[in-house]
């Protein structure tokens, strides 16, 4: 399982490093993270407030895990709420969503 330790980076367990696995730790995360918001949350999360950044940070792994696996629907809706839950954009979904509409691969993968 994985920790959410107090900077809020998800730290696989030990042996993981696959697409695949960091996926399924993202979503768990994403998963804790989500019953804190009310039913129909339009408010915004701004990563000015600390304790927003542990939610965002999976979230963005989420969605770069997505695009990773070739996702590329899921990859966008993840990248589009962001925008709207933190619409300064600290973590540059802006800059990967043409990538991901256009369905190109993630980089590494060629």
């Amino acid at each position: 399982m994985p920790v959410l330790p107090p900077r809020g980076r998800l730290i696989p367990p030990a042996g993981g490093g696959s697409p695949r696995a960091a996926l399924a730790h993202h979503e768990a995360g994403v998963a804790v993270g989500e019953p804190s918001l009310a039913v129909g949350f339009g408010g915004v999360l701004p990563w000015g407030w600390v304790d927003n950044r542990p939610f965002l940070r999976c979230l963005h792994g989420l969605g770069l895990c997505r695009w990773r696996t070739c996702e590329f629907q899921r990859a966008e809706e993840v990248f589009e709420a962001m925008l709207w839950l933190n619409p300064s954009d600290n973590q540059g979904e802006r800059m990967y969503l043409p990538l991901v509409r256009e369905g190109r691969r993630w980089p590494a993968d060629g």
